[in-house]
């Protein structure tokens, strides 16, 4: 699915047993993020974690004393599906760094 995030849009957690997973790959162009904002996304993609639909300010919400947001079911308490890494490391090729936006 491909849509404008600029648009009216809602979520809703799943109400059965079903896990669901979703990857939202949003993209700009590198030339409006700055050099500050570009090395922030070479810190966050080190630490395999992501971003908000906006990847060239880098905007990452946390919780308290943690850099990053722990995901949380609808009762507060945390996912026991979270993991801090995926199970199978990327290879960081040239492609994949340029893909992230780490490099020209």
């Amino acid at each position: 699915m491909v849509w404008d995030s600029r648009t009216i849009h809602w979520n809703a957690s799943p109400t059965g047993i079903q896990t669901r997973f979703a990857t939202y790959v949003c993209m700009c162009p590198r030339s409006m993020a700055s050099e500050a904002a570009l090395a922030r996304k070479l810190e966050v993609f080190k630490a395999r974690k992501g971003t908000t639909h906006w990847p060239n300010m880098n905007i990452v919400f946390t919780d308290e004393g943690n850099d990053y947001a722990v995901p949380k079911r609808p009762d507060g308490s945390v996912c026991p599906a979270n993991r801090d890494q995926p199970f199978v490391q990327p290879v960081e090729t040239p492609e994949i760094l340029r893909l992230v936006g780490v490099r020209a």
